[in-house]
């Protein structure tokens, strides 16, 4: 295989590599995890083109999890062949990210293509020849079954269906494609945990405070007709002062989240995904998603989700998007990246949804007359 990010390119020629690389292609590494990597030739060479992991499933839910597997992003994205890699589930009874990274894959083989003379006993052997076989049916090639306790350096791993297939994990740290990704500013989390963690709300008193700050705000805005150019200046200054390293006061916070609260204002910043500014705005938009209260979370959590999706970090988006769905699971924004993400919209394609909102908010605002 061969993994490309921009103009470098990063080779990954064994199974060993390829599991090394997990954590940097989801974002974070996983646990107890079933992860598909994707494989298409739409150049005519064959590259990664998706990574999704998913909770390993309970004894008695098989069913379900292969109907998703093989009728969500699998076929809708035209996958030619998979790659699956099945993490922990040592206790489960054997019957039982990123968008910006490509990879070409050169002589994958194909461990599924002849029986082999022994057949290893691995967590979740049924469930992932099961798989198999619904993919095969579906003409979606498994290149590969692999099993490991642990994604770490010196960790064993195994074949599901060549006893003689196993070796050890090299320090994924150490990897190219670590190194990779760490210089063009990719954070890789050490767990889903702390991915979550990072997105914490800050406790409920300073967010009660808050809100009542807000309250405040928002009934001042009504009577004094705060125009948006006002409200659009406030969030363009706090992303710039962001980008400066300047630091940004409770007020500050506060009145970026007030503005933001319209959604014309939200649309138009949606903008900053496809700008230099993104990375800063994506730093303001965390911080300000531990502090807002819930009324005004899932606008600030959808703008996260948007850059860090288009960026290529799905798990990001993914986190963001279930503080969304705790809080307002009717917002609308909030359920477009969800179909987006279920159905692993390319990255590009969703730029272009954000350039047309961006565009189409400024439209509405100039035809009000309050730009």
């Amino acid at each position: 295989m061969t993994t490309s990010l921009r103009t470098t390119t990063v080779s990954l020629s064994e199974p060993s590599e390829t599991l090394a690389a997990v954590p940097y292609l989801l974002g974070f590494c996983p646990s107890e995890s079933l992860v598909l990597l994707s494989v298409g030739s739409a150049d005519a060479r064959p590259k990664l083109e998706l990574t999704v992991r998913l909770d390993l499933p309970e004894h008695g839910a098989y069913r379900a999890l292969l109907d998703y597997i093989v009728r969500g992003p699998v076929l809708q994205r035209r996958t030619e062949g998979l790659v699956v890699v099945v993490v922990g589930g040592t206790g489960a009874s054997p019957p039982a990210g990123r968008g910006t990274v490509e990879v070409e894959l050169d002589d994958a083989p194909d461990v599924w293509a002849e029986s082999a003379p022994e057949t290893p006993d691995l967590p979740h052997q049924d469930f992932v020849e099961e798989l198999q076989r619904s993919l095969t049916m579906r003409g979606i090639e498994v290149l590969h079954g692999l099993w490991t306790e642990e994604i770490r350096a010196g960790e064993p791993w195994e074949c599901y269906r060549d006893a003689d297939c196993h070796g050890t994990i090299p320090d994924p740290k150490a990897s190219a494609l670590a190194a990779t990704l760490a210089a063009a500013g990719t954070v890789t989390y050490s767990s889903r945990e702390e991915l979550q963690a990072l997105l914490t709300p800050e406790n409920g008193d300073l967010l009660s405070e808050r809100a009542a700050r807000l309250d405040l705000l928002h009934e001042e805005r009504e009577l004094n007709a705060v125009d948006v150019h006002s409200d659009l200046a406030t969030v363009f200054g706090a992303i710039r002062r962001t980008a400066e390293a300047s630091a940004l006061t409770e007020d500050d916070h506060v009145r970026v989240l007030c503005a933001l609260a319209d959604t014309r204002v939200r649309d138009v910043v949606l903008g900053t995904t496809l700008e230099t500014t993104a990375r800063a705005a994506e730093e303001l938009w965390i911080t300000l998603l531990r502090k807002a209260p819930e009324p005004e979370l899932a606008d600030v959590a959808a703008l996260l989700a948007f850059s860090a999706y288009v960026r290529g970090d799905g798990a990001l988006a993914g986190v963001a998007l279930e503080r969304i769905e705790a809080t307002r699971p009717e917002h609308a924004l909030g359920q477009l990246l969800r179909q987006a993400l279920d159905a692993a919209l390319p990255p590009v394609e969703l730029a272009a949804v954000a350039r047309e909102a961006s565009a189409d908010a400024r439209v509405l605002i100039d035809e009000e007359g309050s730009w």
